[in-house]
């Protein structure tokens, strides 16, 4: 069991693939501004973050060995004609578990769970303590009740003290590459001499099309206008994007050079926005560009990803719709590239990119929830 014991949320593997030595990497730490170069065995792990049962820890090893080997040969080989539909399949599921498994959404999935449980409760008290017939009406207020809650932390655990919003919310990760299988993929070839970095989060979930049209506008893997971004290398860096909404100037068999600083400035900055504690970068020539980086966007940093507000899936015919709910923003941050170029009028209907990609995840997670039901 004890072998099994630091478990992390973003695997070794992946640090090496922006580590010099293969050993350490420098990390910045947003908060105390401070820099060190640490070993990569410990960095982004927890003792027990999954689970102290080892069997969760254990079953993730040889997921990360088939993901990382296939990325290590897109970074190599930087041709994605290369690849088989099984080896795409691979990448697409390395980057959905990936964003899912991170220590920011174990905390933002338990957020979402602890206010949706804390609202049914404050609803079923509000019944009781209406009904004078009722003895809680005779020992409780609904002001005593609401401040108990407050104090309260709900999450409900699973086997080893695993948290349930977290493991469900990565099962369905590896679910999802059928989510995002319609999106264009495109390797952007970083030939300047900044370096992309990545964060303690590095999957980015980002909207350039609805940026500022739509403030509380749902952000998903199924989403509309939806663009995924994922540091590989300091010099590769994996871009997946809805093309009724953007063009690339300079595409070549799917790869685009990036020449321009500005461009990897503007691409890092979205690292800041997702990350939770840390920033990994491989030279330390790197940090002046690194702390001034940071300097124009700490005012612009939002920690709260997860809000409850009014939910807009906008559709390009008829009316929009509106829905009351918990939803992860758009980062607060306009993106804008050189080589990308915005649809000026793309045409879309309903809530997501494809209702048929739905349907099929729906139908394969529904299955596999009546199978962990009698678990559970």
């Amino acid at each position: 069991m004890a072998e099994y014991k630091n478990q992390h949320y973003i695997p070794q593997s992946y640090f090496k693939l922006f580590s010099g030595d293969g050993r350490s990497i420098y990390v910045y730490n947003t908060e105390s501004k401070e820099v060190k170069k640490k070993g990569i065995k410990n960095l982004c792990s927890e003792s027990y973050f999954y689970s102290k049962e080892p069997i969760l820890e254990k079953n993730n090893k040889p997921l990360e060995d088939e993901s990382l080997e296939v990325i290590r040969k897109l970074v190599i080989e930087r041709d994605m004609t290369k690849f088989n539909s099984k080896e795409y399949y691979i990448i697409l599921r390395f980057l959905c578990f990936q964003y899912a498994r991170t220590k920011k959404e174990k905390i933002d999935s338990e957020k979402v769970c602890d206010a949706i449980a804390k609202s049914m409760l404050k609803e079923i008290a509000r019944k009781k303590l209406n009904d004078p017939k009722n003895a809680w009406s005779r020992k409780i207020t609904m002001k005593s009740f609401n401040k108990y809650l407050e104090g309260c932390k709900i999450i409900p655990l699973g086997p080893g003290s695993s948290s349930i919003p977290h493991l469900l919310q990565m099962s369905a990760a590896l679910l999802s590459p059928i989510l995002i299988i319609d999106l264009k993929p495109l390797l952007l070839i970083n030939k300047t001499e900044l370096d992309f970095v990545f964060s303690d989060a590095p999957i980015i979930l980002y909207n350039a099309f609805f940026y500022g049209k739509e403030p509380n506008r749902i952000n998903c893997l199924a989403s509309n206008g939806l663009q995924i971004l994922c540091p590989l290398s300091p010099k590769v860096m994996l871009l997946l994007y809805d093309d009724k909404f953007y063009n690339f100037v300079g595409v070549e068999k799917g790869n685009l050079l990036v020449t321009n600083d500005s461009d990897i400035d503007s691409l890092n900055s979205l690292q800041f926005f997702s990350h939770f504690e840390n920033i990994f970068f491989s030279n330390n020539s790197q940090l002046d560009n690194i702390n001034a980086l940071h300097s124009r966007l700490v005012d612009q940093i939002d920690t709260e990803s997860i809000k409850e507000s009014w939910v807009i899936f906008p559709s390009s015919f008829g009316q929009d719709m509106y829905m009351r709910g918990y939803s992860k923003t758009n980062i607060n941050y306009e993106l804008k590239l050189s080589f990308m170029i915005l649809t000026s009028s793309p045409i879309w209907d309903g809530l997501y990119r494809s209702p048929m990609l739905i349907d099929e995840f729906d139908k394969k997670f529904s299955a596999f929830i009546s199978e962990l039901e009698p678990n559970l």
